[in-house]
């Protein structure tokens, strides 16, 4: 967890926060099955 936070604090302070709030999001809709719980995004 710890490096986790370290390269998330890295990524923040050289790229625009727009651009890391998009990546963590893929990651994160990524890594959450969302069909399991009939929650499909329609925005993206």
């Amino acid at each position: 967890m710890m490096l986790h936070n370290r390269y998330a604090c890295l990524m923040s302070s050289i790229f625009p926060d727009p651009l890391v709030s998009s990546y963590y999001e893929r990651d994160l809709n990524d890594r959450f099955n969302h069909a399991n719980y009939g929650i499909q995004p329609n925005h993206r």
